[in-house]
């Protein structure tokens, strides 16, 4: 376990300076750091624009190249947060208009939850919305000169990315039923009648269900638990924790949360780990390798990434299938170049794979002899 400790050790700096920058603490670092990892590892959890606010405070000389990249990282995160207020609110505008009934969707609403909203970069924002309404999303974006994606539901403009669903990308059968009903009945949003939002205390199984998601596909980060963390103390919940816990467990949930809640308070609050250090660390490396490390542990707080291994396993072993069959009969235009004679006569296909699986075979008999006869 030492060893793993000493594995990451700017990662544990990083976390450091996130919790004194949240919490608005002084920072304190006289160890000396090594800019070049930092910057990266902050970069890989998405949180690089986050510690430009450490370098402003840090009682310690930072080399002008990292101070340069880290201030790039922050006011990109400043100048996409404009951007994308100003385009959601334009987006939200068009859908009362059109009558299209509309919700924002996780990146977009946990900006709330800090302290400056451009704190939380974002790579994108995602709206769910009502089904067969694609021609007027399409109408509505080509007006504010968003261009479509090819293959996809999505739209991008100057480095700016949205994504429409017409139903939540939830892989887990039931946190999908439990989130499917009608985007019609959901709560309304301020001001709005089309426009929709989740409310206290779906929002909060909302975004644990999220967060799941992304545990599951070995992709939560740094960044996760800060959204958690924030998202947790962002208000009192008093006697509706009790109904989330029950909707929580009933949702194979709780376990996750409960875990995810202890590690995040440990890291940016003032929680301590006083039992099970072991499952801890695990967890703890298993955020910061993302699924690297860490992976049977894993696998026991949240059924879903068994499950999630499971598939991707069956995925890549079919398509490692295919790309075998595919090498081992070829289409048939690929088999006339070597086989001119053959011309489109597809009565012949099978003579020449098998000729070519022979020729194939011969070929490798001839160079392991011929190795032999060098050796």
């Amino acid at each position: 376990m030492s060893d793993r400790r000493d594995q990451y050790v700017e990662t544990r700096k990083l976390v450091g300076f996130l919790r004194d920058i949240i919490n608005q603490r002084k920072i304190v670092e006289n160890q000396p750091i090594n800019w070049e990892v930092l910057f990266k590892t902050a970069d890989y959890h998405n949180v690089a624009n986050l510690l430009y606010y450490a370098l402003l405070r840090l009682h310690q000389e930072v080399p002008r190249e990292w101070s340069l990249r880290f201030s790039q990282k922050y006011r990109k995160a400043v100048i996409l947060e404009e951007q994308y207020k100003n385009v959601v609110e334009a987006v939200l505008w068009h859908c009362e208009e059109q009558g299209i009934h509309v919700m924002v969707l996780d990146d977009f609403i946990l900006r709330d939850y800090y302290s400056m909203p451009e704190m939380r970069a974002m790579p994108g924002v995602e709206f769910l919305v009502e089904k067969r309404r694609r021609p007027e999303i399409d109408r509505m974006m080509h007006s504010m000169d968003f261009i479509p994606v090819v293959g996809e539901y999505s739209y991008m403009r100057s480095g700016l990315n949205l994504v429409f669903r017409e139903r939540l990308p939830f892989a887990d059968k039931k946190t999908a039923n439990y989130f499917g009903k009608s985007l019609r009945f959901m709560p309304k949003a301020q001001d709005g009648y089309y426009a929709h939002a989740f409310k206290e205390p779906s929002l909060f199984i909302f975004l644990i269900a999220c967060k799941a998601e992304r545990f599951a596909l070995e992709e939560l980060d740094i960044r996760d638990m800060l959204d958690i963390w924030l998202c947790y103390r962002s208000q009192e919940r008093g006697n509706a924790w009790l109904g989330i816990i029950k909707k929580l467990k009933r949702l194979h949930l709780w376990e996750f949360t409960n875990r995810m809640l202890t590690l995040s308070d440990h890291w940016f609050g003032s929680g301590t780990l006083e039992g099970e250090p072991e499952l801890y660390e695990d967890l703890e490396s298993f955020v910061f390798s993302k699924g690297a490390d860490g992976r049977q542990t894993a696998m026991k707080i949240l059924p879903l990434l068994r499950r999630t291994i499971r598939h991707r396993e069956k995925q890549e072993k079919k398509k490692r299938r295919k790309s075998f069959e595919r090498w081992l009969f070829p289409e048939q235009e690929y088999m006339q170049i070597i086989y001119p004679r053959m011309g489109k006569y597809k009565i012949f296909l099978p003579v020449c794979w098998v000729r070519r699986l022979l020729r194939t075979l011969f070929s490798h008999i001839r160079q392991k002899l011929q190795r032999t006869r060098q050796a």
